[in-house]
Formats: C-alpha cells, sequence, structure tokens
C-alpha cells in the first residue's frame, strides 16, 4: 500500500499512561483517496458474500433540502446538507426497531443479521450532496426497501435496486462500483470544507465488524501459516526465517487471480495482540479495570522480521544491479565488499531477533497453558 507524502506526527496517550508518537495521513490526497478504497472494497465483497440479499440504493436530496454556501474568495456557490447523518442514524434505528418486533427469535444486538455501508458524495457537475450505500441482509428485501419510500415522498429521489447473485463476478463489480465513491471528489469536498466550515466533510458509515465472515478459523489459521510445522526443519532460526516470510507473502487479500492490500480491520484480527489486565486508582480514590493490547506479540514480531527480510533482500538485489552494470574495477570491488559487509550485518541481526523470538515466544504447549490466565503470560 502506498504511503502518504503528507503524513504529521501526533502524540497519544495510551490507557497505560504511556505516550507514543503516530504518524497520521492527511486523508484527502489521491494517495490516501486510494488507500481508503482499497481498505473498504475487500470489506464490501466479503460483507456480500457472507448474506444471502443485497440492496444497493442512492438518496439524493431535491432543492427544498438544500443548503447553500458563499465562498468568499472565488464567489462560488456551494451545496450542502448538515441533516444526512442524523436522519440516517434515525433510519437505522428504525430498521432495527422493525426488525426486532417481527424476527424476535433470530435478530439480537450482536447477531443482527444484516449489515451496511454509507458514504456522502457531492455530485462531481453539480456539487449536490447525496448517498450511497448498500446493505447485505437475510431477511426479505420489503423489509428494508418500504424504509425508504419516507425519503422519496419527504426529502428527495431514492434508486433502490436488489442485486442479483447469478454471476460470480457480481459480488467484485459491486464492491468496486461501492467503494469508488469512498474516493471519488474527496480532495475537492476537503477543500471546499476547510474553506468553508459549514460544509460538511465526505464521511462514511457502516455496521461494526462489516466484513467479518471473511474471519474463519481456517483462514486465519492460514494467514498465520500455523500450517508449517516445527518438526520439518532442523534449525529452529530457519523455521523462524520461512515462518516470517510466509506470513508476509500471505499477508494480502486474495481474488479472481488478483492479490489486494489487506484492511487494517483483518490485520489485527489475524494478528491479534494480547491483552493484559490494568488496575489503578482514579480521581475518587476507586479502583479503575482496564484492559490494555501489548504492540508486539509472536505474530507481529514474525510480520515485522518477514517485512524487514523483504525490504532487505530488494535492497541487495539494487546493489547487484549496479554492481553488474558498472564496468569500472575498483568501483566493481566497492560495491562487492559494500554487500559482503551488509549481509554479514544482516546475518548477525537476524540471529540475535531469532534467538530472542525462540526463547521467549515460542515456548512450549504445556507453558502457554500454564500461563495463559496470568499476567507474565505474552
Amino acid at each position: 500500500m502506498p504511503v502518504c507524502p503528507f503524513r504529521q506526527s501526533r502524540q497519544i496517550t495510551l490507557l497505560d499512561g504511556s505516550k507514543r508518537n503516530i504518524l497520521y495521513p492527511c486523508g484527502c490526497c489521491p494517495v490516501c483517496s486510494k488507500n481508503i478504497q482499497a481498505q473498504i472494497f475487500p470489506r464490501i465483497r466479503e460483507s456480500m458474500l457472507g448474506h444471502r440479499n443485497t440492496i444497493f440504493f442512492t438518496l439524493t436530496c431535491t432543492d427544498d433540502h438544500i443548503k447553500y454556501a458563499l465562498d468568499k474568495e472565488t464567489g462560488e456557490l456551494l451545496k450542502y446538507n448538515d441533516d444526512m447523518k442524523p436522519y440516517l442514524q434515525l433510519l437505522l434505528k428504525r430498521i432495527d426497531t422493525r426488525l426486532r418486533r417481527k424476527y424476535p427469535e433470530t435478530f439480537t444486538n450482536k447477531h443482527k443479521g444484516y449489515e451496511y455501508y454509507f458514504c456522502l458524495e457531492y455530485g462531481p457537475n453539480t456539487q449536490r450532496p447525496h448517498l450511497h450505500g448498500v446493505i447485505n441482509h437475510n431477511y426479505h428485501d420489503d423489509d428494508f426497501t418500504d424504509v425508504f419510500r419516507e425519503w422519496k415522498t419527504k426529502r428527495g429521489y431514492t434508486v433502490v435496486k436488489s442485486i442479483k447473485r447469478s454471476d460470480p463476478s457480481t459480488f467484485s463489480k459491486v464492491a468496486h462500483y461501492v467503494s469508488k465513491y469512498s474516493s471519488k471528489g474527496v480532495l475537492d469536498s476537503l477543500y471546499h470544507h476547510f474553506r468553508n466550515k459549514t460544509i460538511p466533510a465526505p464521511w462514511r458509515i457502516y455496521s461494526s465488524g462489516f466484513g467479518k465472515s471473511y474471519l474463519t478459523p481456517k483462514r486465519l489459521s492460514w494467514h498465520r501459516a500455523e500450517d508449517i510445522n516445527r518438526r520439518d526443519f532442523s534449525n529452529p532460526y530457519s523455521y523462524i526465517c520461512t515462518r516470517a516470510d510466509t506470513i508476509y507473502s500471505r499477508m494480502r487479500y486474495f481474488v479472481d487471480g488478483y492479490s489486494f492490500s489487506m484492511p487494517l480491520y483483518y490485520k489485527d484480527k489475524v494478528i491479534q495482540a494480547p491483552i493484559r489486565k490494568l488496575q489503578k486508582i482514579n480521581i475518587d480514590g476507586k479502583i479503575e479495570t482496564r484492559y490494555v493490547k501489548h504492540r508486539s506479540n509472536t505474530l507481529s514480531l514474525l510480520f515485522e522480521l518477514g517485512l524487514a527480510r523483504h525490504r532487505i533482500q530488494v535492497y541487495l538485489q539494487q546493489l547487484r544491479k549496479v554492481a553488474t552494470e558498472i564496468q569500472s574495477g575498483d568501483f566493481d570491488k566497492v560495491i562487492h565488499q559494500a554487500i559482503v559487509d551488509e549481509e554479514r550485518i544482516i546475518q548477525e541481526n537476524y540471529k540475535i531477533i531469532c534467538t530472542k523470538m525462540n526463547n521467549y515466544y515460542f515456548c512450549k504447549k504445556y507453558k502457554q497453558k500454564k500461563h495463559y490466565k496470568t499476567l507474565e503470560y505474552e
């Protein structure tokens, strides 16, 4: 995934009181727009595969429900609507109430049976604000389409379509079509937002655990490279390096012969950090319990090791390419010596990293069971 060139460093305070600096992307450059689309595409597709029905819709406001703002510098008349998000929240509550009353046995707060995704977009020509969304559910389409009739009668125009699932490529097409609106016109919309704060910036709303049907135990085991057996390697260092390279190569989303960058939501579930219980006294003098996630565990160290090995291999290939292209004997010797020194330093660092991981993180099963519920276990 390409990195945002306009990242800014911010200091945050963790739950345990420690402070850390994090680089935040700007969120409005072309690179961030493409990254947003790449993050949401796999989750939309997997949400469609995890449910039986899909409804795609577009909600547009009429002129009576559109507000105007004047840009003082350019003199442009900008259109906006600041009550779409509150109306959408009421709409979702109305859907929950209807489904809970109609299907009391299957509808619960944790397993609602449907997932949604909405994004705000400003028209490229008219700058009219409108909503694009998709709802994946296991109920009947009439349970949802009846709710959108209120928008058509009171607020504006609606386009509601039920997606047919006869063609297997439909899932990827619909996911691409919906995800592109997450990055379409974001730069211009944010530019107008920063110039005039009354205009809402583009936003996205999606259900909690959107696309979680992809995270099956079988896929989690495959991404974690648990199929690689320790007994097949005589040397523990070769086992650690092989598994690190495998985890790095599998940390992608594969579909239709193509590979995409894995969303951070999936990556955090694959490399799940251990949680430690902390107790501290608050202002009132009472003991407050908090659960803090650790940054490093076995899988995260393996992934970082695989990433470091990949970067070093790319760097060495570039050095060898430069050494073969230059005909000068003296410079060729210098490049060759640099490659030898670099490989020696890399091997020494590998031995240190692998020794630490082998001693502290690759413990036996009975130790894991014994210390699993204690504070010393990592």
